[in-house]
């Protein structure tokens, strides 16, 4: 099954993204993986086991058709963008099954959520968020104390963790 996925531009929007991503992985037979997006979301994702590719997005729309063109054929495409870029993007792509994240019919949740209900819907399943993961570094099994600072993001609510959570 080779499946393509577009990542967040943005790193903390990536790593949020890994749950959804876990879960698009344990539905897959013998998934093949290939990520693109920005240099910062590949360098996030790209050692993951089941990551067979990562390609790095430029902005331009030239890069954009090339890429495209390049990459080949899918079984099933992801976007976790919800640009215009990413909407001619996805029209560019060769694959049997598409599916892009709309903003806005996600509100009112942790942007983890959002990630991972688009997945449920988009594969009509009922899996829960797990655990966010950087690939290729183990922090659950650190013994050393990590520290993440959000010091001002666009649309921080959504990326906020309450106190009760």
């Amino acid at each position: 099954m080779k499946i393509l996925i577009e990542l967040p531009t943005w790193l903390g929007d990536t790593v949020m993204v890994t749950p959804a991503m876990d879960n698009i992985i344990s539905h897959y037979n013998k998934p093949e993986i290939t990520i693109i997006g920005s240099f910062v979301s590949i360098e996030v994702i790209k050692n993951h086991p089941k990551v067979f590719k990562a390609e790095v997005l430029k902005k331009n729309y030239i890069s954009l058709y090339k890429i495209a063109k390049n990459l080949g054929q899918f079984d099933v495409y992801f976007s976790f963008r919800s640009s215009f870029r990413s909407r001619i993007f996805k029209l560019l792509i060769s694959s049997k099954n598409k599916y892009q994240f709309e903003r806005s019919k996600y509100q009112n949740r942790h942007q983890v959520e959002k990630y991972n209900d688009f997945i449920n819907d988009s594969l009509s399943i009922d899996s829960t968020a797990g655990k966010l993961q950087i690939y290729g570094y183990n922090i659950a099994n650190s013994k050393k104390k990590i520290l993440g600072i959000n010091s001002g993001a666009s649309y921080g609510s959504a990326k906020r963790w309450y106190p009760q959570e």
